[in-house]
């Protein structure tokens, strides 16, 4: 839903900018507005939608889309403050940050860094990502030690071989498209090009607010797939032949496929257990079972 309502509001800021339609307004500022509600990562929309009112005309107008989620997160932490005597961001923000439920830096880092690699960016993606202008000779040292220190990780937490490389690959994706954010948001800025800023400050506000949570998984990174898309595509100086993208593209959804069955798998095993074994627990008898 947050995804949804984030690519709502970006897309239609975009159509107001260039149509100035006070609907598209309207719509826009509503979906900004409840996306940090669907997930508080939703707040990321803020820095972006700044952004694009710096690059483009009506800039009253995308300044009141970009303030309408700040205001949704003050009037939801009034209410919560007034019905339950706290403000639950800032609850939920210092229960994450005691000392039972912290988790150290470099955990939440390799987490957010494999969930983010083969999770979020299309397979398809890497064929862009290699045939970008020639990079820095840093951003070549930081790709080799992510794959090198990856791989170690791996064997140290005694993966087998093929988890080994499906951590070091999705690592090294995460990494390279970091350096890349890096790269084209201050290429941006140095130009004063504030649209395509957006993309890069997507990325880098995104993971930045992944720190601040206890844990991490693929759906709290999912809504960077769009500009990570976008940028690898834009940075790409030579497009991939059509049918090397078609291969690519077949192996993405051969991948998506078997990790839908492994979900559906992972899934039956509630419902053989309420089958099976939760049949044999309570026998014959009208007792109710009761799980904590």
């Amino acid at each position: 839903a947050m995804l949804c309502l984030f690519l709502v509001a970006v897309t239609g800021a975009r159509w107001y900018q260039l149509g100035g339609r006070m609907e598209v307004l309207l719509v826009a500022g509503i979906a900004a507005f409840c996306c940090p509600l669907a997930k508080y990562n939703g707040v990321v929309i803020v820095p972006v939608l700044m952004c694009l009112a710096l690059a483009r005309p009506r800039r009253a107008g995308m300044i009141g889309i970009a303030m309408a989620p700040i205001v949704s997160l003050i009037l939801f932490g009034g209410f919560t403050r007034l019905r339950y005597g706290a403000v639950h961001f800032l609850a939920m923000s210092s229960y994450q940050r005691s000392a039972e439920m912290s988790t150290h830096p470099a955990v939440i880092t390799v987490g957010i860094l494999a969930a983010t690699g083969i999770g979020v960016l299309p397979l398809a993606l890497s064929l862009f990502l290699v045939r970008g202008q020639k990079q820095p000779r840093l951003i070549m040292v930081v790709d080799t030690l992510s794959l090198v220190g990856s791989v170690w990780l791996g064997f140290q937490l005694g993966y087998p071989p093929i988890s080994i490389f499906l951590l070091a690959a999705s690592i090294g994706l995460t990494t390279h498209l970091l350096c890349l954010a890096l790269k084209e948001g201050w290429k941006s800025l140095r130009g004063f090009d504030w649209g395509c800023l957006a993309l890069p400050v997507w990325i880098l506000a995104g993971f930045v607010f992944q720190f601040g949570v206890m844990f991490t998984a693929t759906r709290y990174v999912l809504f960077l797939a769009p500009p990570a898309i976008l940028m690898a595509m834009r940075a790409a100086t030579r497009k991939p032949q059509h049918a090397v993208l078609a291969l690519a593209l077949a192996a993405n959804l051969l991948l998506t496929v078997s990790i839908a069955v492994g979900d559906l798998l992972a899934a039956n095993i509630y419902r053989a257990f309420a089958d099976n074994e939760l049949k044999v627990l309570v026998g014959s008898q009208k007792n109710r079972a009761y799980f904590a």
